[in-house]
């Protein structure tokens, strides 16, 4: 059948809110994983993608380095659970 392995809360790879986006393709990769929940508290309040990941990261050059304000942090709030 199916072989996998159960994860703890406490050893999930996780995401906070208002991190830097920058550092979810590590936190991805250490995990082996394309997805991460984020997670505030003890409550998931979302998903973070490498798609999403990589949309930030484009958003952040095309705006350049004097524009960049608030476009590195994940701020889930904005779309929770979204892909």
């Amino acid at each position: 059948m199916f072989d996998f392995d159960i994860i703890s809360f406490e050893r999930l790879a996780r995401f906070a809110p208002h991190s830097e986006v920058l550092a979810a393709p590590r936190t991805m990769d250490d995990a082996k994983a394309t997805q991460v929940p984020v997670i505030e508290g003890n409550e998931i309040v979302g998903i973070l993608s490498r798609e999403q990941v990589l949309h930030r990261i484009r958003l952040r050059s095309e705006l350049g380095e004097s524009s960049q304000k608030g476009v590195g942090y994940a701020t889930l709030q904005e779309h929770p659970c979204s892909h």
